[in-house]
């Protein structure tokens, strides 16, 4: 044991909370704030409330068996963003 987290071991991975949801039919969108500095490292950790329900930082679509199987883990949630799967927007 290094006394690393495991979002220090691994590339992007990130500790976030749950902002906002929104519900479809059959998906489940979660609006998800990065608690964390880009590379998941400790500093700078924010803890406090979002602003808003705009004040977030990933969105994420996942189907509603997927978001029953965590929706009551306990937050923050390690979130790895594997990147032949992001979808990135002009700022």
């Amino acid at each position: 044991p290094t006394g690393e987290s495991i979002a220090e071991r691994r590339e992007n991975v990130f500790p976030c909370r749950l902002v906002a949801i929104t519900e479809t039919p059959f998906r489940v969108t979660l609006d998800l704030r990065i608690l964390a500095g880009i590379g998941g490292s400790a500093e700078g950790l924010a803890e406090s409330a979002p602003a808003s329900a705009a004040d977030f930082d990933i969105q994420a679509e996942v189907f509603k068996q997927e978001w029953d199987a965590f929706r009551d883990l306990p937050q923050p949630w390690l979130v790895e963003l594997s990147p032949e799967r992001l979808f990135l927007l002009p700022d």
